[in-house]
């Protein structure tokens, strides 16, 4: 017979300890697939330069830094494809410093592909590529009209800046960026520092998209500016975070802030408790004069010897929720067996349990506090019987409710849970969640844009780690702030001490189990989570030579049907699936001057 749960704090510290460690390795896991969606290949850094001379033409020089990622195709270099050059024309490449050959293309009328690298070898990472080539009509006529970044590009480009230097001034600059076609200028700042020289910069373009530089006329200039370019030398490497280690830093970041939450929230959901006769000490307002202080009861609980009586004034469907903390399916099933137990309703065990009414023991019914009996009256309605063998509507809301009433019953009239704890935790509940989804929301953020050259987005990621990893904690462990009053506290612990029995009453503590204490005591043992070992002491109790109970097992009726009626009030609780299907209805501009073209990898 398999009742029990995670009924103890303990156990069900443990098991959101495994909840938590599975939610970090799987948030450290999306980091790591956030990284590798972002880890895609894009130009890290562009600089393009033209020398424009008096006729119009010029010399572009271009330097590319040019990150290959780790996707999973190999690569060999990169391309440019450039309109208006000649597939004979003086070509110059470098790759990281070193000259390399840079073979040209004829790949149509108006357009040659230079391309760069060795067929033969694969790279990665980030590399330094610098181009120069002719280009004929860049400014025919002193009119500026360049295409100075193509919309052929198949990688997004981040960091562009654009210089042109000629023997004349370049006056009312204008800069324009998008896709073909596009005049917007609001991406892309144009300067002229000096006459005869100008500099656009974009912080970026999306692959498809380019940057078109226009100007008129101004006049001869006493001399041509100086170009700068950069070093053609090995950048500095953009600093990808590597996947594997995102997961791990990740994980490890949301693991200790989950333990220190919990941590936290443990020490927070301390019960008070008088320190002197925390068992003996009388009712709910007896104090002795004695001082309080805060304990954590699961490991005061750990050195109480065992009580081979249950504690008074409780049944054993409330004891299983004050000692839980929560209501769960077995402690209504202890409802209704101590109802069976006093008489109030009969169990009986067919194909599946039969819950009959006692219509005759009205003075019995009587007895049964009030929540017993609007439960019975809500399960039976004007019905005499019920067989627990398939969904009844009336037996579900009456399940239902129970759970309504349970709770409210620990919560606010018992007496014995500290009324402050739910309107903690309910509210740490929400703000946990939200800090969860906010979490990871910076963490995949993070993740994703850490290929790019701040490291300040991975250190963005582990924060949002950090923070994802502290809201689960406190979502999953609110409960923790449910503390209780120092009547429950005593009460909590006396419950603890008889759950000791239950789970060794092969060791009996004084008289040896007995028929009378299966039949009374297996709905404590479901409602403590202890069945198991219950029902197996009263089997092997009933073998036992000169036993009472060896010649009559009709008290083994009762642990079989503990675990044949909860699973059947599960059964008759939950409605099935409906079939239901739903469907559902589903003055210039970028590109017009010369040269351009885009590039990609090979």
């Amino acid at each position: 017979m398999r009742l029990s749960r995670h009924l103890t704090p303990g156990r069900r510290r443990r098991a959101n300890a495994v909840w938590l460690l599975v939610g970090a390795v799987l948030l450290g896991g999306a980091m790591a697939l956030g990284s590798l969606a972002g880890n895609t290949e894009r130009v890290t850094r562009l600089w393009v330069v033209a020398a424009v001379a008096g006729n119009g033409t010029a010399r572009v020089t271009e330097v590319i830094d040019y990150d290959f990622g780790r996707g999973l195709e190999d690569k060999h270099g990169i391309y440019r494809d450039v309109p208006g050059l000649s597939d004979i024309a003086d070509v110059k490449a470098t790759v990281d410093g070193r000259p390399v050959p840079a073979e040209t293309e004829y790949l149509s009328e108006h357009e040659t592909r230079i391309r760069i690298g060795d067929p033969d070898r694969t790279i990665s990472g980030v590399h330094r590529y610098r181009i120069e080539y002719p280009l004929a009509r860049v400014a025919p006529g002193h009119r500026l009209a360049w295409n100075a970044v193509g919309t052929g590009w198949a990688v997004a480009l981040d960091d562009i800046r654009i210089q042109v230097t000629a023997p004349f001034a370049l006056a009312r600059p204008r800069c324009v960026s998008g896709g073909t076609g596009s005049r917007s200028s609001a991406s892309c700042t144009v300067s002229a520092p000096e006459q005869g020289s100008l500099v656009a910069e974009l912080p970026g373009l999306r692959a498809g998209q380019g940057a078109t530089l226009y100007s008129a006329d101004g006049g001869r200039v006493a001399s041509r500016p100086a170009q700068t370019v950069p070093s053609a030398a090995i950048p500095r490497a953009a600093g990808r975070a590597h996947p594997p280690l995102l997961w791990m830093y990740g994980t490890a970041a949301a693991l200790v802030a989950m333990a220190l939450t919990a941590m936290l929230l443990r020490r927070a959901g301390r019960s008070p408790l008088h320190d002197e006769g925390g068992l003996e000490a009388a009712g709910p307002g007896a104090t002795d004069g004695k001082r309080i202080r805060r304990v954590d009861l699961s490991r005061l609980a750990a050195s109480r010897p065992r009580a081979a009586a249950p504690p008074e004034g409780l049944d054993a469907a409330r004891a299983g929720v004050l000692f839980a903390g929560r209501v769960l399916p077995e402690h209504k099933v202890a409802l209704l067996m101590h109802a069976h137990e006093r008489g109030w309703l009969t169990i009986s065990q067919r194909d599946a349990p039969v819950l009959s009414r006692k219509r005759s023991e009205e003075e019995a019914s009587r007895e049964a506090d009030a929540m017993t009996r609007d439960a019975l009256k809500a399960i039976f309605g004007n019905r005499d019987s019920l067989t627990l063998d398939h969904y009844d509507y009336y037996f579900g809301k009456a399940w239902e409710g129970l759970d309504t009433d349970l709770r409210e019953w620990l919560e606010t009239t018992s007496g014995l849970c500290d009324p402050a704890g739910p309107r903690r935790s309910r509210p740490a509940r929400r703000a946990g969640v939200a800090a969860t989804l906010t979490g990871l929301a910076s963490a995949l953020t993070g993740a994703v844009l850490s290929g790019h050259p701040e490291h300040l987005w991975r250190g963005w990621a582990v924060a949002g780690a950090v923070v994802a990893g502290a809201g689960l904690a406190l979502a999953v462990r609110a409960w923790e702030m449910h503390t209780l009053t120092p009547h429950g506290a005593r009460q909590w612990l006396r419950v603890a001490a008889f759950r000791k029995y239950l789970a060794h009453p092969d060791k009996p503590v004084g008289d040896t189990m007995s028929e009378e204490d299966v039949r009374r005591y297996t709905g404590w043992a479901v409602a403590l989570g202890e069945a198991d070992h219950w029902s197996a002491a009263a089997e092997a109790s009933a073998q036992r030579p000169g036993h009472p109970a060896v010649h009559d097992h009709r008290h083994l009726h009762t642990s079989a049907l503990a675990a044949s009626l909860t699973s059947a009030a599960a059964t008759s609780s939950t409605s099935p699936p409906s079939d239901s299907s739903s469907g559902s209805s589903s003055s210039g501009s970028v590109g017009g001057g010369s040269g351009g073209g885009g590039g990609g990898s090979w």
